[in-house]
């Protein structure tokens, strides 16, 4: 697969520029990750996904933070209850045992989903962008003919799944749907099948179909649905800012309901399809210059 940009871009992104190691915490990766996405709609904004990907992928910066927090929290608070015996320490630290659990789980997977996700779709937006001597149509051909060639560099570049969960550079027709439609204008469409790629034919197979994760997403959304138990929640959502808090206006909420389930497609594309609508809507009226200060600051590594 011949492309303007060289296959290693994508790390030197994720590459300490004093050592020049790859970055190992997934905390400064997901910093990295976010300027990365910010960089590409500041670059060209029809790469709406890009933009929402920034604040999308911000969010994920937020559930790594706040699950390092309740795994040292609730460390500590089992620290406390020692027990006489099994039983007793099990009875003492159950909500605590559970909360932590899941949250490592959480914390590993959302680093994986985060960092593999990028491997992926960064460079089909750059590779994209710098035919420059092409004319967009040519530039939508040339992506169509190598997409199905991209899996012969895959022993070239960065990737860090088991064997069979996930190939590199699988072509999927979401791809060409979505460059397609930002070609033709149609932005809104664009994103939506970017972001069914995303979320499907990525997140799904490196996440959402993990047991262990789907378990730890059931007690997070029953925790954050009845406050049980208190404080050892992470509320779904996708805030259009730099921040992790909450912002009036600026926020989209996964369904609060106790059997809700985010790992299953179709009830998370729905969430993901309204913080999409939300932010292409963001766009077309007064609130854009600060969007796009929001993700100038991500871009600058502030979020």
């Amino acid at each position: 697969m011949r492309s303007p940009a060289k296959c290693d871009e994508p790390e030197k992104w994720l590459t300490d520029a004093r050592t020049g190691r790859l970055v190992d915490d997934p905390v400064r990766i997901n910093r990295r990750i976010n300027s990365a996405y910010a960089f590409l709609w500041l670059t060209d904004r029809r790469f709406q996904w890009a933009g929402l990907a920034a604040f999308a992928s911000k969010q994920v910066g937020c559930g790594l933070l706040h699950a390092a927090r309740t795994i040292a929290d609730t460390g500590a608070e089992i620290r406390k209850r020692p027990g006489q015996d099994s039983f007793e320490f099990l009875s003492k630290n159950l909500y605590e045992l559970g909360a932590g659990m899941g949250s490592e789980q959480m914390y590993a997977e959302l680093a994986l989903g985060n960092l593999h996700l990028f491997l992926d779709i960064y460079p089909l937006h750059r590779f994209f962008m710098l035919a420059s001597d092409k004319s967009d149509r040519e530039r939508l051909a040339h992506l169509g003919r190598c997409l199905k060639d991209r899996q012969s560099i895959e022993h070239k570049v960065l990737w860090k799944l088991k064997p069979g969960m996930l190939r590199f550079g699988t072509a999927q027709d979401d791809i060409i749907k979505g460059f397609t439609a930002l070609v033709e204008g149609r932005i809104e469409e664009s994103v939506q099948a970017l972001a069914h790629h995303e979320q499907v034919n990525i997140l799904q197979k490196i996440i959402y179909d993990n047991p262990a994760t789907q378990a730890a997403l059931a007690g997070n959304q029953f925790a954050w649905v009845t406050g049980l138990p208190s404080g050892r929640h992470a509320e779904i959502k996708l805030s259009l800012s730099a921040h992790c808090n909450t912002q009036p206006g600026l926020t989209t909420w996964f369904t609060k309901k106790t059997a809700a389930r985010l790992w299953d497609k179709d009830e998370r594309m729905q969430f993901v399809l309204a913080a999409a609508k939300q932010f292409h809507k963001l766009l077309q009226g007064r609130e854009r210059l600060a969007v796009e200060r929001s993700i100038t600051e991500i871009y600058h590594g502030g979020a």
